[in-house]
């Protein structure tokens, strides 16, 4: 990561993706403010991705949408986003193959309903 000094008023975080696959933050000058919510969020996120990488991805996806971040941020927060939709539909995630809904549940009973109906 690209540590957070320049001689500029206002920074943005931005998402560099490197050879290896993995991506990486960096601070870029620019001349507009950035907005209370922006700071708060960029702040947050650069101090996620030095904890837990996986974490940060997480909550990038879960973050606000409304909360404006640079276009390569944005970008990665709509593809995690997307991501943690289709993890909060999972009903299975996180639960027991008994629960109803489950796909290992679901593909008991048809094996059992199969053997059933040859039988």
């Amino acid at each position: 990561m690209v540590a957070k000094t320049f001689g500029f008023k206002f920074s943005e975080l931005n998402a560099v993706i490197l050879p290896s696959g993995r991506m990486e933050l960096e601070w870029n000058p620019v001349e507009d403010p950035i907005g209370r919510d922006q700071r708060l969020l960029q702040d947050e996120l650069w101090k996620r991705i030095g904890e837990d990488y996986e974490s940060f991805l997480l909550f990038l996806g879960f973050s606000d949408l409304s909360v404006p971040l640079s276009v390569s941020l944005d970008y990665w927060r709509k593809v995690t986003g997307r991501f943690a939709e289709e993890l909060v539909r999972t009903t299975w995630f996180g639960c027991d193959s008994a629960v109803a809904g489950s796909p290992r549940r679901s593909l008991k009973e048809k094996t059992s309903n199969k053997a059933a109906s040859a039988a």
